[in-house]
């Protein structure tokens, strides 16, 4: 499965009940994900996650923001969803830090 197909089945859409969501605060975006389907595909989003690397960084101050950042937004908002990311912020920068790598 591709990182879009998984968020786009955990996504919560137009009139779909509110209960059992995650909210995922991206970098660029804030989605609600729907938990059951997040468990659904633990396993999946958790392999995803462990192609990243240790040192990975991205900033959107240094970056131009292209199809592949955004592709991995969504997989960190996923990776929240599971429990997998934590997000922190300081001095109102925003970090993502992946646990159990």
């Amino acid at each position: 499965m591709t990182i879009e197909t998984i968020f786009n089945e955990c996504l919560l859409k137009k009139n779909e009940p509110t209960t059992d969501i995650v909210k995922a605060e991206g970098i660029i975006t804030t989605v609600f994900l729907k938990e059951s389907s997040l468990q659904k595909n633990k396993n999946e989003i958790e392999k995803l996650l462990k192609k990243i690397p240790d040192n990975f960084q991205i900033s959107i101050k240094d970056t131009k923001w292209t199809s592949s950042h955004q592709k991995l937004e969504k997989l960190f908002q996923l990776g929240i969803g599971i429990g997998t990311i934590n997000v922190i912020r300081v001095n109102g920068e925003l970090y993502h830090i992946i646990n159990n790598q």
